[in-house]
């Protein structure tokens, strides 16, 4: 009876740190781009809400072409409490891949990357979604497991 309850509590222990890791910090919810390909600029929307946005912020924006980084830019605060848009001078030619990726001062990346192309108005929003949602999830379900093992390794 012991060991179930102590059992127990360090499943209420494990939920409450698991929680408290996805509510103290988040990455942000969502980056949106859109190229101008006439102008040369990158247009990066990034939904990233916060009640303190000199504690809690998008700290770090790197913009790579075709898989090698070309900006890298830090942040010591964010410049609005939930969307913003930043801008890039980025040359680019028809077809090359741009992928933006954030990085939250507390915890956690979001990403999202666009194929260039020069038809149409010039305005290039394809997405390439590479971003990978349910980590909250991904980092509960492996707790339980870990519990589950070391429970079955007790008896």
């Amino acid at each position: 009876m012991k060991q179930k309850k102590i059992m127990i509590i360090i499943l209420l222990i494990l939920g409450l740190v698991v929680n408290s890791y996805c509510v103290s910090g988040h990455p942000a919810s969502n980056v949106d781009l859109k190229y101008d390909f006439d102008n040369q600029i990158l247009n990066a929307t990034i939904s990233h809400n916060t009640d303190d946005t000199n504690t809690h912020f998008i700290e770090k924006v790197e913009v790579y072409k075709n898989g090698v980084t070309i900006i890298e830019e830090n942040y010591i605060s964010q410049p609005s409490s939930n969307t913003f848009t930043l801008s890039f001078d980025v040359s680019t030619n028809d077809g090359d891949v741009l992928k933006v990726e954030t990085e939250c001062s507390i915890s956690g990346k979001t990403q999202d990357s666009i194929t260039v192309k020069s038809e149409g108005d010039g305005i290039s929003t394809e997405k390439d979604d590479t971003s990978t949602p349910g980590f909250g999830l991904l980092i509960t379900t492996l707790g339980i497991t870990l519990f589950i093992i070391l429970k079955r390794k007790r008896k």
